[in-house]
């Protein structure tokens, strides 16, 4: 990687993050190949590459988000694909990404006995999920619309914000999930504040119960 060395640096230690200017897509993706399974993000921009060790509150959000989307899909009874933080690029337009989580939805059937998916001509993920509580230099959000992500929600460490993609490629907020009707982002919140305060168990009985005591009906009423 022989760019990637002799590229101009900035290093921010408080948020464990490195920012490499000048680094051309092959050696953008020899680091995809570095990273491996660790989980390490690294984003690429028309040149400009930030490889991100997340916190343990950063872990620790992005698992807690990681188990609320299954158990929610399950209990609506929404078939979904979880991808984890699958590395997506568009060569095209010299951009790639991990999401913290990633899950197909309205694409479930069509992508589920993919080994390999190409964005060039399949689709992205219905949802991303974004823990941005040190914020990112490079525009993830820019990033993920170029991929054509539907539906993002970003976590910052305290507020969940929904975004939804429009038809100009612009993200815009919006009050309920697109991929889980009548979901709102204060119910997000309120779970993942639980999850960092309770075992998963009790976390997971209190999500359970809310979900059919409160969202199913929730989502009957607004059916009708």
């Amino acid at each position: 990687m022989a760019t990637t060395t002799q590229a101009p640096t900035d290093w921010q230690p408080a948020e464990g993050r490195l920012l490499l200017h000048d680094v051309d897509w092959n050696d953008y993706e020899a680091m995809i190949e570095i990273v491996g399974e660790r989980h390490i993000r690294v984003t690429y921009d028309r040149g400009t590459m930030e490889v991100a060790m997340p916190s343990q509150r950063h872990e620790q959000a992005a698992q807690v988000l990681g188990l609320f989307v299954p158990m929610l899909a399950a209990e609506l009874d929404v078939p979904f694909e979880p991808l984890g933080m699958t590395t997506w690029r568009k060569p095209g337009a010299e951009k790639g990404l991990e999401a913290d989580q990633c899950y197909y939805i309205q694409n479930e059937a069509v992508v589920r006995k993919r080994e390999v998916l190409d964005l060039e001509v399949d689709p992205p993920p219905d949802l991303a999920i974004e823990v941005d509580i040190t914020s990112s230099a490079l525009n993830r959000m820019g990033i993920y619309a170029e991929l054509r992500v539907p539906e993002v929600w970003r976590y910052d460490g305290q507020t969940v914000t929904m975004f939804q993609l429009q038809a100009d490629r612009q993200y815009g907020t919006c009050a309920e999930s697109l991929s889980f009707p009548g979901l709102r982002p204060a119910d997000v919140e309120r779970f993942v504040e639980l999850g960092t305060a309770m075992d998963k168990l009790r976390w997971s009985r209190e999500l359970r119960d809310w979900i059919r005591n409160e969202l199913i009906p929730r989502r009957s009423c607004g059916a009708g």
